[in-house]
């Protein structure tokens, strides 16, 4: 099975426009064009908009398109709590197949012989359908649309958008009135186009009498190798027999004649073999008993080879309609006829009763009556310079020549197409998928359901957080820490951690919500290792505010279960009940001071590890430089002795043999304990979780500090980590949370029994090839993934402007209140070379801070803090500490600047 993330990535690779972040075409230039298959794609984009983080309940989506599959898009994403906005040039949806009645439509028939043609039910999770008449689908659709859709989504019908343009970092849709609203996603949902009405060319879903006796009687050249032209030409030889009832009883035939040679047809298909030897074993007289066969031939515009494919060149259309039309071949009721065909080469004779047509590479005109040309729809969207698309996309064409060429290398390699991939749990498209935005209550509970089985039983805890986060003080400093007024409103967003790690998408979920909430508050009684996992994670995304609380006193027993990479950090006791005096207060106190803290100099907050040691390794190469396998492996491990004994000497062992060219004679598996430098434990150990580029978690026992540390490796490198754990008896695994979670990320197990052969060897060995989860096994990359796209960005590099670095340095040498500088915040304040130093110090950072400003066009009344800046440079020219030149140049500064 594919890893979930490699699916949710090579279906944003298909759809997404290269170099236009938000804009997704939705299989445009693909070539399976059923209507299923569409519907499917629409399904698996949204799945994995979800999974990598794109979506939140405020995302603005616009879904340009309302045929089966812009309607399928806009209902999935109702389904996880996001209203849509839905446009399209047609008052009604799915307006092509509204009225055609002669067309059946089945979902499944262009999987056949793998797909039993009779599974007439599409089993979709949404807009679900069965085989049916193009408008008794139509009417299907829409009665599931209108009962469960319609509302949840804004409808703009009858509106034609003219225009894709960007903005800034949105998307401008404008429609043909010259009105337009921005979006953060727009998904193309403009289907294949439309055929060309010419004389000879006709749309698909037009209702031609194909079936009616005239028409039997008259010679019909059909000119196309797609399911298009193959239909119309079965349906033009039978009589009294509609295309369903042929495909169905050419199948029913082949089924009772030989039940291996069907098994065998499959089977050749599945590995892609075409042409005619495909059928060369098949009995097709005894196929075609029950057809009821026109006399007259059917000539078909198609080599053998573009009809039925070659070794170079897939066929086009599906398997099914080829076998019937190579029935019909072989009956002589189809004459294939090669060369190229358009209307400048066909000749009226009379009074338009029949034709004369001249193909390529032929000069001998052939009689017909009637002309169907099925040469293919004109594309919506096009990429080359002659067309023409129906919307004006603003963005380069190469993007979109781009696109369409990942496209054709697809088809070129024979690669199966990963936006029909269907693996669907059953939570899929679960509200609970999307993270909340945080607008109207900023925190997440972190929770065990251990604790609260029941969902009502979260409600006295609930109440008590909402309490909290009214409190005036925290509404103070809440104002300061998220750069708005936050009107707490609706329920504080919760995670049980059970469910965090239950599944890769729930695992994707949780990822997302820990980056984004600006508060955690964690139900540390006791940290579960489930729990270790989330918070060591947390660790590194964030800068905000972690607060863990334990229920009763922190004595000896509660604090040695603590991960040691945790006993750092500020725990909260509280009592066991959730009244004011027992819960509230003592939260309160602490979230206050953490807000106001954090509100005052946000760079040097800190409440977890790691977050500023994994960002400050130095600026040399040598500094960041990957760690290769024989120079460094890190391996998280318990420590205790029986694990040293049994299982890290084997394990240490094991690693050399893999890497004998290793430096160390002992090889390169090091623990946090055995790495070099005299520096502190918790600073190396997160320099080579970064570094290294394999690293090994050894999960046996399930300690919580190895779940913590793995939790920073999957969420700072993007190699991920490769999990074992000692199936032993003597090493305890229980745990169904750990259990779920160590299926989740892929742990092989191992044993160091003499008796026993699953050693670590083969657990690392076969750690490549990790089984499959229930519900898609994820890459070991997947958290990493997730974190880059949902991470804080004003928090990172780059994010704080270098204006506000000068502020910040010189607030943090001089202390905010510029008035009392005539005592300075630093150590040794008795040492008047360091009092002399400070100001130096001050005064260049606030002559910096004033130019730069002066340069980016700020001024006094503009700007508080350089008008600041200006009062305290004209106090400090007359300081004696400063020199003459620095005090000249304050002089000169403050008359470029005025007040």
């Amino acid at each position: 099975m594919e890893k979930i993330d490699d699916a949710w990535s090579n279906i944003i690779e298909l759809l997404q426009v290269p170099n236009q972040a938000g804009l997704f075409i939705l299989g445009c230039f693909a070539r399976r064009v059923t209507i299923y298959s569409q519907q499917v794609r629409a399904i698996n984009l949204i799945d994995a908009l979800a999974g990598q983080g794109y979506l939140t309940p405020a995302s603005k989506v616009a879904v340009v398109g309302a045929g089966f599959s812009g309607l399928t898009a806009a209902a999935a994403l109702t389904k996880l709590g996001i209203r849509p906005t839905l446009y399209d040039t047609q008052t009604a949806s799915m307006h092509l197949q509204r009225s055609c009645v002669t067309r059946y439509i089945h979902p499944h028939i262009y999987d056949w012989p793998s797909e039993d043609i009779n599974k007439i039910q599409a089993s979709l999770p949404v807009l679900d359908w069965s085989a049916n008449g193009s408008k008794n689908v139509v009417l299907e659709v829409q009665r599931d649309w209108d009962q469960h859709y319609k509302g949840k989504v804004s409808e703009r019908l009858g509106k034609k958008v003219r225009d894709i343009l960007v903005q800034g970092q949105q998307w401008q849709v404008v429609i043909e009135d010259g009105t337009s609203d921005t979006f953060d996603i727009i998904i193309l949902a403009v289907g294949f186009g439309a055929e060309a009405e010419a004389k000879f060319s006709t749309t698909y879903w037009g209702d031609l009498p194909l079936e009616a006796a005239q028409v039997q009687e008259q010679t019909w050249m059909v000119s196309g190798a797609g399911d298009g032209a193959l239909t119309d030409v079965i349906r033009l030889c039978m009589r009294h027999t509609d295309h369903k009832e042929a495909l169905h009883s050419v199948v029913e035939e082949l089924r009772k004649l030989d039940e291996k040679k069907l098994n065998d047809l499959c089977q050749q298909a599945s590995v892609g073999i075409y042409g005619t030897k495909l059928f060369d074993t098949i009995d097709y007289d005894a196929l075609t008993q029950h057809l009821d066969l026109r006399p007259t031939k059917i000539i078909l515009n198609a080599t053998q080879d573009e009809l039925f494919g070659t070794e170079d060149e897939g066929p086009r259309a599906s398997l099914l309609n080829r076998l019937v039309v190579w029935l019909l071949c072989k009956k002589e009721r189809v004459e294939l006829l090669g060369g190229r065909l358009d209307a400048t080469s066909i000749k009226e004779i009379g009074n338009g009763d029949s034709y004369e047509v001249t193909v390529s590479g032929s000069s001998d005109p052939i009689s017909c009556h009637r002309i169907l040309l099925r040469h293919g729809p004109v594309a919506p969207i096009q990429t080359r310079k002659s067309g023409h698309s129906s919307i004006n996309i603003n963005c380069p064409p190469s993007d979109l020549t781009s696109l369409h060429n990942k496209w054709k290398v697809l088809y070129k390699n024979r690669q199966s197409d990963p936006t029909l991939i269907i693996d669907w749990p059953s939570d899929m498209l679960s509200s609970a998928r999307i993270t909340p935005d945080f607008n109207s209550f900023p925190a997440l509970w972190l929770y065990s359901k251990t604790k609260f089985p029941n969902r009502s039983d979260v409600n006295p805890p609930l109440r008590a957080f909402k309490a909290m986060f009214k409190d005036e003080g925290i509404q103070l400093h809440l104002k300061t820490f998220c750069g708005r007024q936050v009107q707490i409103a609706g329920s504080m967003p919760t995670l049980a951690f059970e469910d965090a790690v239950a599944t890769p998408r729930m695992l994707s979920h949780a990822v997302q919500a820990i980056c984004r909430a600006p508060v955690v508050i964690v139900d540390g009684s006791p940290i579960a290792p489930a729990l270790a996992f989330l918070l060591g994670i947390r660790a590194v995304v964030r800068r905000g505010i972690t607060l863990v609380y334990h229920q009763g006193t922190m004595g000896e027993v509660a604090w040695k279960s603590m991960p040691f990479n945790l006993r750092e950090a500020r725990i909260v006791e509280i009592g066991n009940n959730y009244s004011v005096v027992d819960f509230q207060q003592p939260l309160t106190a602490v979230l206050e001071e953490g807000l106001r803290r954090f509100s005052i100099h946000p760079q040097l907050y800190s409440d977890l590890p790691g977050f500023d040691t994994l960002r400050s390794l130095g600026g040399d190469t040598k500094d960041i430089s990957a760690r290769s396998g024989t120079t460094e492996i890190l391996v998280l491990c318990p420590f205790d002795g029986k694990y040293k004994q049994n299982c890290w000497v084997e394990l240490q062992r094991v690693v050399q043999e893999y890497f004998p060219n290793s430096k160390f004679p002992d090889g390169p598996a090091k623990r946090v304990i055995d790495l070099d430098a005299p520096e502190m434990l918790v600073r190396r150990l997160f320099e080579s979780i970064r570094l290294d580029e394999v690293c090994i978690a050894d999960l046996t026992n399930n300690r919580a500090n190895v779940y913590f540390e793995l939790g920073v490796r999957l969420a700072a490198h993007p190699n991920g980590a490769y999990t074992i754990h000692c199936c032993d008896t003597e090493f305890s695994q229980d745990g169904s949370t750990e259990e779920a979670l160590r299926q989740l990320l892929g742990s092989r197990p191992y044993s160091v029994d003499a008796d026993s052969s699953a050693g670590i060897n083969e657990a690392l060995t076969s750690i490549t090839s990790r089984p499959a989860h229930p519900n898609g096994a994820p890459k070991v990359g997947l958290v990493f993934s997730i974190v880059v796209r949902n991470i804080e960005i004003q928090q990172e590099a780059g994010g704080t402007s270098i204006l506000d670095m000068l502020w910040n340095n010189v607030s943090s040498a001089g202390g905010t209140d510029m008035s009392k500088w005539t005592v300075l915040p630093v150590m040794y304040q008795q040492n008047t070379q360091i009092n002399s130093n400070t100001l130096r110090f001050i005064a260049d950072g606030l002559i910096a801070y004033a130019l730069l400003a002066r340069h980016n066009g700020l001024t006094q009344a503009t700007d508080e803090r350089l008008a600041s800046a200006i009062y305290c440079l004209d106090n400090l020219k007359e300081e004696r500490a400063l020199s003459a030149e620095t005090k000249q140049k304050i002089v000169e500064l403050l008359a470029l600047i005025p007040s």
